[in-house]
Formats: structure tokens, C-alpha cells, sequence
């Protein structure tokens, strides 16, 4: 029987451990036909850091010849012709600290994520760690463009506004700043991202981003300027937890039996959740 994944956003090891997954797969394809920058917002517990590292998993070139272990997910016999042709450059906004000097937490934790970047795929890059993100960034994908103008660059970033809404609600100065300065590191890392997707024969190809608030989108990213905002789109509303269907067909499979109060419970704490005004039927949180 399969282990219930609780915690784990591992989409890999959820795979080759044989834990139960909710396939959402069925999604990568409909993400296809709505653009290239797109940006996804739920509440936390949503999995929505697994579900990066579902797309991660299916379009980075590095796990080309691992694409069995999709074999029992939706995508399997329905591929995409971008399957597996990607570049991933991935970043977890969560894991910056916003204790201190947040610039510099921001652009120490970036630069790691880009050197990573730089060493999975043997790029022959040299980044500079005094420098801000945004200008290693640049600096990389210039390069690239130079000596690999084939190669296609996907950007995931989850998370992309946690410390951002923990300095709204722990240091509105701070906040503030970010904000209204326009030298924020910050702020300037998603400048670039919106000039590189305006280049001639650009590397970036695409980008997805999550988060929990529409706050630091208009507040510090102007985001709606650089992709769509699919959060309350119909054909999204449960791309992310678990329908009435999938839960059936999990509690059967685990053989749950359920009384009427119990599932009232659940549907009182966990369901109910519609993201778009057209939505006839609502998602669980996972």
C-alpha cells in the first residue's frame, strides 16, 4: 500500500518510493496554452512546492532519462514537445532570512541558487558572491547567450513573496523600504527578469512563480506587467489540493470508511475552497 507523502514536496522520491500522489499532470499542458510567465497564488498547505517540483521534474533536461517514473501520471502518454528541453534555474523565496541586512540575505541566498545553476550543467560561468543577485543573474545569462544561444532557460521560483509578507507583518519599515526604494535588491532581481524577457533571442524562455498574497505582486514586483496571474482562472481551480472525485477515490483506496459527521467535519474545515466565481465545485487543502 502506498505511504501518504505528508510533508514531503519531493516529487521525485514521492515517485520512486511509491507514495500516494494526486496527479496534477493533467495541468502541464493547459500551463502550456496560457503562457510563458505565468503566476499561481493559494494559501499554505496547497502543495505548491511540490508541484514546482512536478514541473521541475518534467521539463529539466537533467531528469530526461528518468521520464518512466511518470509512467503511472496523466503526462506519461500525453507529452508535451517541451518535455525534458529545459534549463531549470529554481529558487524558494522561503528560504531567505529577514533577520539583518535583508538585501544581503536575499542576494547571498540567490547567488547560491544561480552557482548551483552554473555547476549542475557545467556552464563555464564565473559569478562574483559580493554581488547583488540580480547583476550575477544578468552576467550568467549573458554569457550563455554568447557561448550556448540554443539552450532555453526555465526560472521556478516557490514562495516568491514568504519573506516579503513576513516583513509586512514583523518590520513595516523595512517593508516600506522594499517598496518604495528603487534600489531594492529585491526589487530590482524581478526588474531583470522583466528585461530579460524582452530581449532579442533571450535564453529565458519561461518562468512560474508561487505565493500566498497578491501583495508583493503589485507592491514590489509588478508582476502583472511580466506574466499572467492564473489564480482565479476557471480552468485553475483545482489545480492545486484535492476535488471531491480525488478524495473519494483516495479514502477508497486506503479503505476509509466515513460517517456523515466526519465527512462534515472535513468539508467544514478543509473544503469549501473555490478560486474562481465560475467554479461549481470546490477543492480540499491537502
Amino acid at each position: 500500500m502506498k505511504r501518504i507523502p505528508y510533508g514531503l514536496s519531493d516529487f521525485k522520491r514521492v515517485l520512486k518510493e511509491d507514495y500516494y500522489y494526486v496527479d496534477k499532470t493533467k495541468y502541464i499542458p493547459l500551463l502550456e496554452e496560457y503562457g510563458n510567465f505565468l503566476y499561481l497564488i493559494r494559501p499554505r498547505r496547497f502543495g505548491k512546492s511540490l508541484f514546482l517540483n512536478m514541473l521541475d521534474f518534467y521539463y529539466n533536461v537533467k531528469y530526461e532519462k528518468e521520464f518512466d517514473l511518470l509512467k503511472d501520471l496523466y503526462i506519461y502518454k500525453n507529452p508535451t514537445p517541451l518535455k525534458n528541453s529545459f534549463y531549470v534555474l529554481k529558487f524558494d523565496f522561503s528560504a531567505i532570512s529577514t533577520k539583518g541586512d535583508v538585501d544581503k540575505n536575499f542576494s547571498e541566498y540567490c547567488n547560491l541558487q544561480i552557482e548551483d545553476f552554473i555547476n549542475t550543467y557545467k556552464f563555464n560561468v564565473q559569478i562574483n558572491h559580493n554581488l547583488p543577485a540580480h547583476s550575477n543573474l544578468n552576467k550568467t545569462l549573458k554569457i550563455l547567450k554568447q557561448t550556448n544561444p540554443d539552450i532555453q532557460i526555465y526560472i521556478l521560483i516557490d514562495e516568491y513573496d514568504n519573506f516579503i509578507n513576513e516583513l509586512l507583518v514583523n518590520d513595516k519599515e523595512i517593508y516600506d523600504k522594499l517598496v518604495s526604494s528603487t534600489e531594492a535588491v529585491y526589487k530590482e532581481f524581478f526588474k531583470l527578469l522583466k528585461a530579460l524577457t524582452n530581449e532579442n533571442g533571450s535564453l529565458l524562455k519561461k518562468m512560474f512563480f508561487t505565493g500566498v498574497s497578491p501583495l508583493a505582486l503589485y507592491d514590489v514586483t509588478s508582476g502583472s506587467n511580466i506574466g499572467i496571474n492564473i489564480t482565479n482562472e476557471f480552468n485553475f481551480n483545482s489545480i492545486l489540493g484535492i476535488t471531491k472525485e480525488e478524495f473519494k477515490a483516495m479514502i477508497e483506496y486506503y479503505n476509509i470508511n466515513l460517517d456523515e459527521e466526519e465527512l462534515t467535519t472535513l468539508d467544514k474545515w478543509y473544503d469549501n475552497y473555490k478560486f474562481s466565481a465560475r467554479a461549481e465545485e470546490s477543492v480540499f487543502n491537502t
